[in-house]
């Protein structure tokens, strides 16, 4: 099995710190800083493995702003799925299997239509306020 790192970054560029789960930053993305790992997906198929999708939500109300988010669903639960650089994240697991963890995807309202997901492997969101956990996306190794 290939493992390949899953990195959170976050925009530093207007204060909306939105989140952005990527194997590899797009060099046209500078305003985006790394926030750090969580955790590996293969680059091959594995037996009881899906795949993760980079997705991109954007907002009704404010002009030149959206979301990334990660899924597991391949049309990215009704909203636009991000290909431009690269293909889906990776495989994780169905369930736990040793070696293994649990990725969560949080959601923080941000207030005026805007929302940030994240990944994560906290379950409480790492605490953020007016954030909730939405699902498990998988099982990311560690």
């Amino acid at each position: 099995m290939n493992y390949q790192g899953l990195l959170r970054y976050y925009n530093t560029y207007d204060g909306s710190h939105d989140h952005w789960t990527v194997v590899i930053l797009p060099t046209h993305h500078e305003n985006f800083k790394l926030q750090g790992g969580v955790g590996f997906a293969s680059s091959t198929e594995f037996e009881g493995s899906h795949l993760l999708y980079t997705c991109l939500m954007l907002s009704d109300n404010i002009t030149n702003r959206a979301d990334f988010f990660s899924s597991e669903d391949p049309a990215c639960e009704g909203q636009q799925r991000y290909t431009y650089h690269w293909g889906p994240l990776g495989y994780v697991a169905n369930t736990q299997i040793a070696g293994t963890i649990p990725l969560y995807r949080c959601l923080t309202n941000k207030g005026g239509g805007y929302y940030d997901h994240f990944d994560t492997v906290h379950a409480d969101c790492e605490g953020i306020t007016q954030t909730v956990n939405e699902k498990v996306l998988g099982y990311v190794f560690y």
